[in-house]
């Protein structure tokens, strides 16, 4: 879902809709989840804890890989509460890579 990331600018007009087709999500079985919305999380999905650099519990969306169970054939969601990783879509945090050595983030 996130594989062509790009920084974004101060200086750049970007405004942020709310996302009502899921389909870029349709082939997602799983998502990280927050550590805050883990207990609304949990109202509604099964939680798994994969073998990865996140340490982050996930949410688990389908049980077969590129299947994702909650978004319907009309690209809506299927559930109450849609995760984080999910609704920001397009956007991701990312640590800013250094552009010249011994720059800080």
């Amino acid at each position: 879902m996130y594989q062509n990331t790009q920084a974004l600018d101060k200086s750049q007009d970007i405004k942020f809709t709310q996302v009502s087709n899921y389909h870029f999500a349709a082939k997602e079985n799983f998502c990280p989840v927050f550590l805050q919305e883990l207990p609304q999380v949990v109202r509604e999905y099964f939680i798994c804890f994969p073998n990865n650099q996140t340490d982050l519990p996930h949410a688990l969306l389908g049980f077969q890989q590129n299947t994702n169970q909650y978004v319907s054939e009309d690209g809506s969601w299927q559930a109450e509460y849609i995760p984080a990783y999910i609704r920001r879509y397009p956007f991701i945090l990312a640590k800013k890579e250094d552009s010249a050595q011994g720059e800080k983030n």
